[in-house]
């Protein structure tokens, strides 16, 4: 079963416009004041978009030390029973990876016990 991640997709589409953006449309102008998001929008609607959404399963390759993802039902924590449209009126499903798939922002502190985490990063310069 391959499933796409919309929200790891809308996060990586994120982080994409503001690598790209570089700052440029966040720094403030010559008056000193803040650009608009309308001021960011005119910026980057104009520029080329590349899908990085990576579609993942169990068989998507990972460096062997982390081993493969695994996906299943959900089920309820009381009963160990999966969630069904029959008896709940939804299922869901629960994934198990590393986040180390694919494109994704490596923060310092990856590597360096003190380094910074990717929310303490600023988005300024």
């Amino acid at each position: 079963m391959k499933t796409k991640f919309p929200a790891v997709a809308a996060a990586l589409t994120a982080v994409v416009a503001i690598v790209l953006l570089g700052g440029a449309a966040l720094r403030s102008d010559s008056k000193g004041d803040d650009d608009s998001l309308a001021d960011a929008w005119r910026i980057i609607s104009h520029k080329k978009f590349v899908d990085l959404t990576h579609a993942f399963s169990p068989t998507t390759p990972v460096w062997q030390g982390f081993g493969p993802a695994t996906f299943a039902p959900a089920a309820d924590p009381a009963t160990g029973r999966p969630y069904t449209i029959e008896e709940d009126a939804f299922r869901t499903f629960q994934y198990t990876l590393v986040v180390q798939y694919g494109t994704h922002v490596d923060p310092p502190a990856h590597f360096d016990p003190h380094g910074k985490t990717l929310d303490e990063l600023p988005l300024k310069t």
